[in-house]
């Protein structure tokens, strides 16, 4: 049940609250899942009440709670399994909401910082499966972008039963830390690290995925996640560019994970070739979702062209997502010849529609669009939709009846780019970079909707 902040909630749950307050009773008594979406303070927790039991396993609302909120909240919310603090102004009763629920196995906090306190006192929870958090409020004794993580001792649990961990503006040095002092990091199934902020060089990043790969069960880890790009840029003159670019030996440690399903990850700047994308087809055959960018600014970094989807078709027969910088072509042959299908995923009960966002596709695929759709569709017999109209248009010919391509093309591509270069956008601004750059860059990003223009 969702519970919106509405004059019509105003009004019933005013008048509801009126009626049982002397029943002491609920008008969802078997009720499981409540998403309280009611940031008025005074609002909050008499009317909460109205809806909340012992019944109550998933929670979601704004931390608005006072220490007798949170014990009455405790006391009428016994089984509380799951709990989703959603924004809110003023957040310093997150750290007291999270000591008062011992029982919670998902905590998403959301865009709510932890105090230290708080993080630590999770860390002890022996049932808590699924934690989400942005970071850690800085302290005297933990510098900002930095995690509490206490000195080694067996005798004390860390996270003893942790499955799945989304971290936010944290960097990879205290997130090295934190999985090498996990009591049972084999358990670890989803890792995801999203540190928006960093506008720094990945010299860290190999000692991250090393750490990964020593701690983590490689039969156990199936979803990975890494942004730390998407608000970076090279300062001219200000670092190496090299200490900016990560190369295939640099991932090479997340191809012993056999069971990954969903990998992705943006960098400053992605270095990769087809070989890198065979090594993944012959090490992830349970590959679902794949994601390998470059921040905008460097995509000519990327070496990946249509050729190197090849192996890719053929050894994860699974894949519904994918989503890559092509290394722009114009003017070349697509060099797809001599490629021989000794493989049929046609009939294949585990592979849904396969979405492609392809960057720069517009130029590798001008005046060849026909060429390509024929390509991509013998190589993924489930492919749906790509990211450049002229393209999609091909792939989708047979059931588009008599629509004229350029009357399709015009509507634009159905497929979105990526969520990170959406906020590589929103953090670029005009003082980072001249006019002529910052045109390039919307160009580079806009290629999942080529135009006339364009090709």
């Amino acid at each position: 049940m969702w519970i919106h902040e509405d004059m019509v909630f105003r009004a019933l749950g005013s008048e509801l609250h009126e009626r049982l307050r002397d029943m002491n009773g609920s008008i969802t008594p078997n009720l499981r899942h409540l998403i309280w979406d009611v940031a008025d303070h005074q609002l909050f927790f008499s009317h909460l009440r109205t809806y909340v039991t012992a019944s109550i396993k998933h929670l979601a609302l704004h931390p608005h709670w006072t220490s007798d909120t949170s014990i009455s909240l405790r006391s009428v919310c016994p089984d509380l399994q799951r709990l989703d603090l959603l924004e809110a102004e003023d957040a310093v009763n997150v750290t007291r909401d999270i000591l008062g629920i011992p029982s919670v196995n998902i905590l998403d906090t959301a865009c709510h910082d932890l105090r230290p306190t708080a993080f630590l006192h999770l860390s002890t929870l022996s049932n808590l499966h699924s934690l989400t958090f942005p970071g850690v409020i800085p302290r005297e004794n933990v510098p900002p972008h930095d995690l509490p993580i206490p000195p080694p001792d067996q005798s004390t649990p860390f996270f003893p039963t942790l499955r799945k961990l989304n971290i936010g503006s944290v960097a990879l040095p205290p997130c090295s830390r934190m999985l090498r002092a996990l009591s049972n990091p084999q358990l670890l199934e989803e890792l995801s690290i999203s540190h928006t902020e960093y506008r720094g060089p990945c010299i860290h990043v190999p000692e991250y995925l090393d750490t990964i790969r020593n701690r983590l069960d490689s039969q156990t880890l199936s979803k990975f996640k890494l942004d730390i790009a998407s608000g970076a840029f090279l300062l001219k003159g200000t670092e190496d560019p090299t200490s900016y670019r990560a190369i295939p030996a640099t991932l090479q440690p997340l191809l012993t994970f056999s069971n990954m399903q969903d990998c992705e990850i943006l960098l400053q700047e992605l270095d990769c070739d087809d070989d890198f994308l065979a090594s993944i087809a012959s090490s992830w055959p349970r590959l679902r979702r794949l994601s390998l960018l470059s921040h905008p600014w460097h995509q000519e970094q990327s070496h990946f062209t249509l050729r190197g989807l090849f192996p890719l078709a053929r050894g994860c027969p699974r894949l519904t997502y994918l989503a890559l910088n092509m290394m722009p072509q114009t003017g070349e042959e697509l060099r797809l010849e001599g490629l021989v299908l000794t493989w049929s995923h046609r009939s294949n009960p585990f592979s849904g529609p396969l979405t492609m966002w392809l960057g720069c596709l517009g130029h590798v695929a001008a005046g060849k669009d026909s060429e390509v759709a024929r390509y991509l569709k013998t190589i993924f017999p489930n492919v749906r939709d790509v990211s450049n109209a002229h393209v999609n248009y091909w792939i989708n010919h047979d059931r588009l009846g008599h629509m004229e391509k350029d009357a399709y093309a015009d509507q634009g591509s159905p497929v979105a780019r990526p969520n990170s270069l959406y906020i590589v956008a929103l953090d670029m601004s005009p003082i980072d970079r001249s006019d002529a750059e910052l045109d390039l860059f919307f160009s580079d990003i806009s290629a999942d909707s080529d135009s006339e223009e364009d090709l």
